[in-house]
């Protein structure tokens, strides 16, 4: 729920940019626990 509301008070530049970012640090976080064997 508040994503979308930090979302609507973002330019469609710094929207993309915050998903974007978001969507990495889940990748880095999925990676890490694989190499952790979790």
């Amino acid at each position: 729920m508040q994503q979308f509301i930090l979302k609507s008070h973002l330019s469609p530049t710094r929207s993309n940019g915050l998903v974007s970012m978001l969507k990495q640090l889940k990748l880095y976080s999925l990676g890490f626990s694989a190499c952790l064997g979790e």
